[in-house]
Parts: structure tokens; sequence; C-alpha cells
């Protein structure tokens, strides 16, 4: 199952394409599970497990190798 870990966001990205927003939900350096992983011609929305929500991809970055 593919991992991200949140980076933060911004509220530009938090807006593009109507996104939720991650801010209340997340924490910064933690590690989640994706749920889905929608890629699209400009963007992909993000749902994670266990999290209620629709994020943009640029909130995250993928985990590497357990890291």
């Amino acid at each position: 199952m593919k991992k991200v870990v949140y980076i933060g966001a911004t509220p530009a990205q938090i807006n593009w394409r109507g996104n939720d927003d991650p801010r209340e939900l997340l924490i910064e350096g933690k590690t989640y599970e994706v749920a889905t992983w929608d890629e699209r011609d400009w963007h992909t929305h993000v749902t994670l497990i266990g999290i209620p929500g629709t994020f943009n991809s640029v909130h995250f970055k993928e985990e590497l190798n357990g890291t």
C-alpha cells in the first residue's frame, strides 16, 4: 500500500480544484496510508485511510523504503 508523508499546505494549494483543507486534520512529518490516488491531467486528488476529505497531492511526498 502506498504511503505518503504530509509536508504542509498553503491556501493556494488547498483552493486548487476544490481540495479539502488538511491543516486541521494532518500532522506535518507524519506518514499516512493512501486510500486513493486519482491522477488527472493537471492535478492529483488523494484520499487517506481513516481521514475524511480529498487532498491535493502537493501536500505530500511519497514515503520511500520505509523512511
